[in-house]
Order: structure tokens, then sequence, then C-alpha cells
């Protein structure tokens, strides 16, 4: 679970900026909340909405997120330099680095992991434990030496661990991630093992869904059966027409005429028994690829029926309208959070091919459903500013101001924010920022002819 994103220098985001999902004192409901199991513990929010302008920079806060988990995830080369991100309406910020610092919930402890990079190399980089009461070192790259200090209590009588974990760090180049490094090598069995790959799991975990992207991680079901009951259930609660989801087994013959050779292949050499992989196509058919028992790969095709037709009338994905594809894009967040899979999801521009009242509709799933799951979304639909869906504490704004950078505001932060507040009102009339003034613009521009 995510409990803070902060990121500085980056793109439009000049100065220190702070996003952070650990609930506010005192506001309801509480089922927007993923309680502690203990009082040393943090408590984190289950949703998120940010809202702002066109070029605001909602999108570019999602792009941080994106950018530095792709740095995690990706061992750079020996010649590899990072794309230059950092805000180039002042010369000053050229030369500083660009910072992200992420607080975690890992499935053990919580953490805090940052670093600062410029083009060509790691300037910082640091790893902490994080509890209520403080935080705990376990290691940190100094900039101005450019060495990892290992924290050594972390080993008590293993020293050899310690002195292995250390001549890692020596070997780290200075286009690499420490965190990143370590988890390419064989470290299971040393001390501090746990807690660099429960930091590197977050990351491989952490999905985000572009408006032109879909959702295609596999699904850890224990068999079709599952899916297909879950899929139909979700769906026909969306009103869409759909009364029947089924799915129909691709012949040998034509598997290669529906997915290509290579996706085959690798699902064959990837997954697990009973393991399956969504394999979406550019016109939204969608297929699963279901490995056996006994080690055979078979390939099946999501179809609906829809109300009012014959009954052997099965439509593909193709075939269905843009919502229904955008929705069945969108489900298996739902059916994760359903799952109870610990899981982040951030989707940019929710509402994209949505109707209003379906986009609420699945926010309100999302957190009927939802026990250990985290959605984090963006939008311009404003009856999403709604207090029966999100909390005060759950609705962000961001606004770019005339030097060109933006900062970040939740609604919590605002005064005089009753519970019966029209908060959508609100938001149109300007109160909360993050609107574009399209009129004020206008009306500078007017020219008049006779």
């Amino acid at each position: 679970m995510l409990i803070r994103f902060t990121v500085e220098n980056f793109l439009n985001f000049r100065d220190e900026t702070e996003f952070i999902m650990f609930p506010g004192k005192g506001q309801q409901p509480e089922r927007h909340v993923i309680k502690v199991e203990n009082k040393d513990d943090i408590a984190v929010l289950k949703t998120a909405v940010i809202f702002g302008a066109n070029a605001s920079g909602k999108s570019n806060l999602i792009k941080a997120m994106v950018t530095a988990r792709q740095m995690v995830l990706h061992l750079p080369m020996r010649d590899d330099t990072f794309e230059d991100q950092r805000f180039k309406f002042d010369k000053v910020y050229l030369n500083k680095p660009t910072t992200f610092e992420f607080e975690v919930k890992g499935d053990t402890y919580n953490y805090a992991y940052g670093f600062s990079y410029t083009p060509n190399a790691i300037q910082r980089e640091w790893l902490y434990r994080v509890t209520k009461s403080g935080q705990q070192c376990i290691f940190e790259k100094e900039s101005e030496t450019g060495n990892y200090h290992i924290e050594k209590s972390f080993f008590s009588e293993f020293l050899d661990h310690y002195q292995r974990i250390s001549m890692m760090a020596e070997d780290v180049l200075p286009n690499q991630l420490f965190l990143t490094s370590v988890n390419n090598r064989n470290i299971k069995d040393i001390a501090i093992a746990l807690d660099l790959q429960e930091v590197f799991n977050w990351f491989l975990f952490l999905t985000v869904i572009f408006p032109k992207s879909r959702y295609l991680k596999h699904y850890m079901l224990p068999f079709e059966d599952e899916f297909s009951r879950k899929f139909k259930e979700l769906i026909m609660t969306f009103d869409t027409g759909i009364d029947d989801v089924d799915l129909r087994e691709i012949p040998k013959d034509e598997i290669n005429q529906n997915i290509s050779t290579k996706i085959y292949q690798d699902a064959i050499k990837s997954l697990h028994k009973k393991q399956i992989r969504i394999y979406s196509k550019e016109n939204h058919n969608q297929y699963l690829l279901i490995k056996q028992d006994d080690n055979t790969l078979i390939v099946k095709e999501i179809v609906m029926h829809h109300l009012g037709g014959h009954k052997d009338c099965w439509l593909e994905m193709a075939e269905e309208s843009d919502g229904t594809k955008r929705l069945a894009d969108l489900l298996p967040v739902l059916i994760n959070a359903a799952l109870g899979k610990f899981t982040v999801f951030i989707i940019d521009e929710i509402d994209r091919s949505l109707h209003p009242h379906l986009t609420r509709f699945f926010m309100r799933t999302f957190l009927d459903v939802s026990a250990n799951t985290q959605l984090i979304i963006t939008s311009h639909d404003k009856g999403l500013l709604d207090q029966d869906i999100f909390r005060k504490d759950e609705v962000w704004y961001v606004e770019k101001n005339i030097m060109g950078f933006s900062h970040l505001k939740c609604l919590a932060e605002f005064k005089d924010i009753r519970k019966d507040l029209d908060i959508e009102k609100g938001y149109m009339d300007g109160r909360f920022g993050a609107i574009p003034m399209v009129g004020a613009v206008c009306e500078d521009k007017k020219e008049y002819h006779d």
C-alpha cells in the first residue's frame, strides 16, 4: 500500500510536492480506511481522486511514479543515461537532481525508499523502516562520497552477511540503483533480504493504467471458472445490456489467427499449472491463456450475450461499445480487490469513455468489495466530487501557476468544508482552484468587428 509519495524537480513539479494516503482524524466513513493490525502500524486510505485542468500536472504526477517504477525494475546498461525531465522553466533547477520518495506498506514492515538523480548518475538513495514512532536506516548512499552506508546493527552475529552486502554495494555503478542491483542477485539468505525484496516487489506489483492502456497482468486464480464467475458477476451489475458471459475455447488450428506465436510460446514457458494470462488485442478482443494440469495450454475467448438476443448470438469484445470495452479493461481492478490482493492501482482519466453514472458506480463497487487494495485515480468528472463517494482527505487538486510549476492540495486543507457542502459546485465556482480559466482567457482575446 502507498502511504506517501514525494516528488521534486520533475517536469512541472518544481518544488517538493507531497501526495499522502494516510487518513485525517475524525473523518467518515471508516470503511474507506485500510486499518492497522498493531498500534505501531500506519493506516492508509483505500482511494484518492486527483482533479485539475488540462496540462495542470495530474498525469505528470502519475508519470513521476511510473518513471520511478521503471528505474527501480530495470537494470540500466553501462552506457545508459536517464531522460532529463527536470523543471526547465528556471535554469537553476537544471543543476539540481530529480528526487522521488515512496513510503509504502510491505507485507512485514513499512518503508521509506527514495533516490535523487541527474541524467548521468544516482546522487542519493536510501531505505528506512518506518513506524508511527520513528524510522531506522537500512542503507543510504551519501551524495558527498558516492559510497553506500549499510546499517550494521541489522546483522548482529551475521557479520559475513554484512560483508557480502557491503561488497555488493561497492559494485553498484554510478547509474544504478542499489535496490535494483541487489534484487538481481542471489540474496535470499542475507539478513536484510526481506526488506530489500519487499520494497522491490512493491514496485513490481504497482499497476498503472493510462487512458489507452489496459490491465494485462496475470490472474492468480484457481481456474477459469472463477474468473468467468467474477467477470460475469461484475459486468452484469453495470447495466450494459449484457446478461451472460462465456469463455469460448479456440480450436488449436485457429489459435494463431487470434494470438501471436510469441505470446503463445511465452505463456507456455512462463505460466505455472492453473495460472491464467489475459491477452487483449488492439481491437479489445480478450483471451485467456490457461495452463492445464498436464502443462498444455488452451486458449479461450471472452464472449458476451445481450438481453433480447437469440440464444446463440454471442458477441466478441470488439463488437461492444467503447464504454463496455473500457469497463472490461478496468474490471480486473475490481476482481483483484474482491480477492483481497495487496495491490496499488492507479488509473489515469478513469472517466475516459465511461458514462458519469458508471464511473461513480465503479468507485462505489470498489469500496464495497475491497479490503486491502488501493485505487488512485485522476479525473475530469465533476460528478465524482461528492462526499458520499469520497472523504475530504481523498480529494486532491493540482494547479499550475503563471510561473509554470504545479502544486498539489488536498480538500481537507481547506477551511469550513462541512459534510453537507456541495463540493462539486464549489469546484466549478473556482473555490478550490485547479480549473481552466477559459472564460477569462477568451474575454482577454475577444476581437470585435463592425
